[in-house]
Order: structure tokens, then C-alpha cells, then sequence
């Protein structure tokens, strides 16, 4: 292996005054080197380095030679992976048939896989990928835009005109007086804004990372609604939220409900999934289902990881489709006729269960990268 020719390499004192500030917070609870720039075709990326990454890159751009016991070392079990990405990167080259190559191509040529490329995932999210890889003339953060809001429902016309001059909340997603009152006791603190309503408790924290999503069909909302409210109330989440108008509630992550630890929100699912009778699904792209159907599925918003845009503000599944956006432009870029499982292969690697798409635990609790 070698550093790639293409690849620049900075500490963070070579960084400029604006670079430095907006990397500071990371700066000071990490062990952050700096950044590497790369390209690949006309896709250019920066993303930040820990001072072991800069440590291997330093040693390759020495010379062509074997990183094995090094990465070990430094990485445990997570050495394939880590190198994987960076060959996928371009920002490391390997040598296969007599040259150095990176990115993409390299899992052309050697017919290789990364550990943790799937063959099949869900169908709305490779659905998803199928007709972004389609799209031309986007940018990579238009392309995340359209992944992002992907598998939206158009409006039911007689729906629209039924609910158009009517209090959306109070006169179909929960008509039930008794229950707005017990969600007034339960969550006391309601806020409207933007795309959302939103319900806390008074001790509700910014720590509920854990998001649980239901996702019916927009004319089964209600029903939904009243079942979900009552086990919300039993096992004690701190918030929720659904879509504030009808054109929201026609995404298909309209109920979202946060919780501060994986085992609450699996305590929810489980019986909020064995109420479901006669609720048809809508189905949220790049989520982890929990149920058969895909009503029920969940997310973690991303934390700060050095070497990604994790901690930058997004929510799990805007991280997930600004990261396939811009795999889909590097595979595009290459020519390659496998762009779908190209995508698939590199978002793996930044800790994503492809089978599931559900985050890989273990990758995501780390606070480096």
C-alpha cells in the first residue's frame, strides 16, 4: 500500500483561523490530528483524522510498503474496516495487477467485498439508492435531499379538503378529548415550529439520541396515534413528536418518539407493535425495521466521531443520506456499473448495518474514528 498522490495531509496548526474554530470543540475532547483532503473524478472531500489515522498516512507516504501489524495495533478488530475506507476514499492505494489504485475501482478489480456489505437490504432503501444513482445534474447535497425525502405519499385529495379549514391535531390525529388532556399531564411542555409538533416532559434533556419511528399510511394516523400515546405514558418517554400539518404528516417519518437508552425504546416497539392490527404501513427509508411490516422502526442520531460529519447537528437519517449521497457521486465518478452495492459497501464502513440499517453499535459508541 501508499498514500495516494492525490490525497494532502494537515495538522490542525496548519489549518486556518476558520478551519481551527469550527474544528475546536472537536479539537479538545478527541485526540484530532487535523484533516485530509482527497478527490475522486470531480468529487472532492475533506474529512478529519485522529492522530493514529496520520500516523499510518505518514508512514505510507514514505514509500510503498505493508501497514498489517501497524493498523492492528492501533485499531483492534476494527483494522479492515478502517483501511477499507480509506482505500474507498482514495485516500490510501493499493497495488493490484501491477498499479496503485483506490476508490471504487479497487473492489472491481479484485472482486472483493468489504466486511459488512449486504447483497440485499431493505426494499425502500435500496429503492431509495436505485433512483438517486439516476438523478444527473445534482449536487451531492441535492442528491441527499431527494434520498432524505424519499417514499413521501402524496396527498389524499378528499383528505386535504376534509382537513383544510380544521385543527389538525384536535380534529383528526387525536378527536379524543380524554387523551389530549392525559398527554397535557404527561408531556407539559408542547412546542410547534417548522415541520413539527412537540411534546416534553419537564425533565426531558437533549441525551434522548434513540429514535423510534411509526409510520402508517396517513389515513390510519389516528389509530396509530391513540394505541401509541397510551404505552408512550406507560413506559415514560420524555418526548415525541409528529408532523404539524397534513403535507408532514404525509412523510413517512411522521411520529417520531426519543428515548435516552436502545432498551426503552425496544420496551415501546415491542408494545406498541402488538397493538397494530388493522394499521397499514407507510414505511421510513434508512431505518431499522423492528416489526414485520415496517411500521415500526428506529434510528440513533449520530455522535461526534472524528472522521466523519457525525456530531454536525444531523438527524440519523439525513447523516445516512448526505453519507450515500456523496459514496453515489465518488461510484458515479468511476464509471462503474455497481454504483448500488458500491454505496452499500462504503456506508458499512462508517458503521451502518446494511441488512438492517440500523447503526453498528460497537463502531458508534466510539468516541474516535
Amino acid at each position: 500500500m501508499r498514500a495516494s498522490t492525490r490525497m494532502r495531509l494537515y495538522s490542525f496548526e496548519d489549518l486556518d483561523e476558520k478551519d481551527r474554530s469550527e474544528l475546536s470543540s472537536v479539537a479538545e475532547s478527541s485526540d484530532l490530528f487535523g484533516v485530509v483532503d482527497t478527490c475522486c473524478g470531480a468529487v472532492r472531500m475533506r474529512r478529519t483524522i485522529s492522530q493514529q489515522v496520520a500516523l499510518i498516512l505518514y508512514r505510507l507516504q514514505s514509500g510503498p510498503c505493508r501497514i498489517d501489524h501497524l493498523a492492528r495495533s492501533l485499531f483492534n478488530n476494527e483494522a479492515q474496516n478502517r483501511i477499507a475506507a480509506m482505500i474507498f476514499d482514495g485516500i490510501i492505494e493499493v497495488e493490484l495487477d501491477g498499479r496503485f489504485v483506490s476508490g471504487p475501482e479497487v473492489f472491481v478489480i479484485s472482486d472483493k467485498r468489504p466486511n459488512g456489505m449486504a447483497e440485499t437490504c431493505v426494499d425502500f432503501s435500496r429503492q431509495a439508492i436505485e433512483y438517486a444513482i439516476g438523478l444527473e445534474g445534482l449536487s451531492i447535497g441535492e442528491t441527499a435531499t431527494r434520498l432524505y425525502l424519499y417514499n413521501r405519499i402524496p396527498l389524499n385529495p378528499t383528505l386535504a379538503r376534509k382537513l383544510r379549514s380544521t385543527d389538525l391535531f384536535s380534529d383528526f390525529i387525536c378527536p379524543d378529548r380524554e387523551t389530549r388532556l392525559k398527554i397535557g399531564d404527561s408531556w407539559p411542555r408542547m412546542s410547534a415550529q417548522d415541520a413539527w409538533m412537540q411534546w416534553r416532559t419537564n425533565s426531558s434533556t437533549d441525551g434522548n439520541v434513540y429514535k423510534l419511528y411509526l409510520s402508517p399510511l396517513v389515513e390510519d394516523f389516528p389509530t396509530l396515534f391513540e394505541k401509541a400515546i397510551f404505552h408512550l405514558i406507560e413506559i415514560g418517554c420524555e418526548c415525541f413528536k409528529v408532523g404539524r400539518t397534513l403535507m408532514n404528516l404525509s412523510r413517512p417519518d411522521k411520529f417520531v418518539a426519543y428515548f435516552s437508552t436502545f432498551e426503552a425504546l425496544r420496551d415501546a416497539a415491542i408494545r406498541i407493535q402488538e397493538s397494530l392490527d388493522n394499521v397499514r404501513v407507510h414505511g421510513v427509508p434508512f431505518s431499522g425495521k423492528i416489526d414485520s411490516l415496517g411500521i415500526v422502526s428506529w434510528g440513533m442520531d449520530p455522535p461526534m466521531i472524528v472522521g466523519s460529519e457525525r456530531g454536525s447537528g444531523a438527524s440519523w437519517r439525513y447523516w445516512v443520506a448526505q453519507r450515500l449521497a456523496l459514496h453515489i457521486h465518488v461510484a458515479k465518478e468511476t464509471s462503474s456499473d455497481n454504483t448500488v452495492e458500491h454505496a452499500l459497501g462504503r456506508i458499512s464502513l462508517d458503521g451502518i448495518d446494511v441488512k438492517s440499517w440500523s447503526p453498528n453499535l460497537a463502531i458508534w459508541n466510539s468516541c474516535i474514528r
